[in-house]
């Protein structure tokens, strides 16, 4: 299984704005992770996202990789 790593450097493409409800334990892990890694909050939420959909796995999904 691939392992996720924190992104280093660069900067986030265009973005669009959208308000998203943590839970607590959740947002306290990712702060954690951006703190420990000198890392944008953004950035770490999409790098994750990205692994996650590059990876995910569907019922009938079409395009596996």
């Amino acid at each position: 299984m691939d392992k996720f790593r924190i992104p280093r450097g660069g900067k986030d493409s265009d973005s669009i704005n959208r308000t998203i409800r943590w839970q607590g334990d959740i947002y306290e892990r990712l702060m954690d992770i951006v703190n420990t890694n000198k890392v944008s909050f953004n950035r770490l939420v999409n790098e994750a996202v990205l692994f996650a959909l590059d990876r995910r796995e569907e019922d009938g999904d079409s395009d596996k990789k």
